[in-house]
């Protein structure tokens, strides 16, 4: 083999893989945008409000957000305590409550975070209870 058609087929060679390279960056390019298309929380939930069509042009600015979303299997709930009882709070207190649409239902909850300071205007002090919100939480609950 002489050396002109040695040097022609590294030329051949450096040229296939520089095609490849390109070939590659491309796709990934491709792929990176696709990426850029994807709206993922960091939570699993449901969209509970939409703000826009599916195929709509989003930009830059707008003020309102694209969607809305909700987590549903822990729910929060919220007490205010009146400041003559803030004192007996312990980190191992329950709660037990009903809601409208199960009235002979009860259900329990156990603390999860205190402000631990008083609020100036109502004097009570804000607790927070983590629900759980599945079927195993609503088989465990005791009728009234």
């Amino acid at each position: 083999m002489s050396s002109i058609e040695l040097d022609r087929a590294k030329s051949l060679l450096i040229s296939a893989k520089s095609s490849y390279e390109s070939s590659k960056a491309s796709t990934a390019l491709s792929f990176q945008l696709q990426e850029y298309l994807k709206i993922v929380a960091p939570f699993d939930g449901i969209v509970t409000k939409r703000n826009l069509s599916v195929g709509a042009l989003v930009g830059y600015g707008g003020d309102i957000p694209l969607l809305s979303m909700a987590q549903t299997e822990k729910l929060r709930l919220t007490v205010a305590i009146p400041e003559k009882h803030a004192s007996s709070i312990s980190d191992e207190l329950t709660a037990s409550f009903t809601v409208s649409s199960q009235p002979q239902t009860e259900f329990g909850a156990k603390l999860s975070r205190s402000s631990g300071a008083l609020n100036t205007a109502s004097r009570s002090l804000q607790l927070e209870f983590d629900v759980e919100n599945n079927s195993t939480s609503m088989e465990g609950s005791m009728p009234k």
